[in-house]
């Protein structure tokens, strides 16, 4: 008997992989494309593509395409048990349904997580310490695709779009309850 190489569909198990993993960077680049389009019309001068080209980051206005939430990040880091927003990445998007940015601290703000609800999510939203970032306010949002720390210290994408739909609130307060239960250096500003 002739002996037959293990083949996946006619292709070898490593050609087999490279082709899902292009494949499933394609998608990725989609579904950032898609987050674009969707954020861009937030932009008060219809120029957040220009910004994200130029700089990495547009000033975007929440309100009417999306609302903001910034969460800070020690609470983030223990709902998902973990120290850095590198180590948080995977256990965040299992827990949140869309996409999440980080901003390192700079000018004496603590450094916190930006998580992009729908705009009627985020009209309703009032959980302490987390601030609901207003109409009248503007978001530094990362570029589609920037997805990892940046040396010029501005925002990326933790949690990357893997669709078309924003974070529910539901989510993001199970999320938020967890990080509670497990750091109560926030006692005080909850709320209870």
């Amino acid at each position: 008997m002739p002996h037959v190489p293990n083949t996946i569909g006619g292709v070898s198990p490593a050609a087999h992989a490279m082709r899902t993993e292009h494949a499933l960077s394609a998608l990725r680049v989609e579904w950032a494309l898609k987050l674009g389009q969707r954020l861009k019309a937030a932009s008060p001068m219809g120029n957040a593509e220009g910004e994200w080209f130029r700089s990495g980051a547009a000033w975007l206005q929440p309100g009417s395409v999306f609302s903001a939430v910034a969460v800070p990040a020690p609470l983030i880091h223990a709902a998902v048990d973990r120290r850095s927003p590198e180590e948080a990445a995977a256990p965040l998007a299992e827990a949140l349904d869309g996409p999440v940015y980080y901003r390192p601290s700079r000018f004496d703000l603590d450094e916190e997580y930006t998580v992009l609800l729908s705009v009627s999510d985020g009209e309703a939203w009032d959980m302490p310490p987390t601030r609901r970032i207003g109409t009248h306010a503007f978001v530094r949002v990362p570029a589609p695709g920037r997805y990892r720390p940046r040396v010029d210290g501005d925002s990326w994408w933790v949690v990357p779009a893997t669709g078309p739909d924003l974070c529910t609130a539901a989510r993001l307060a199970a999320l938020l309850d967890a990080g509670w239960q497990r750091n109560r250096c926030f006692t005080g500003g909850r709320g209870d």
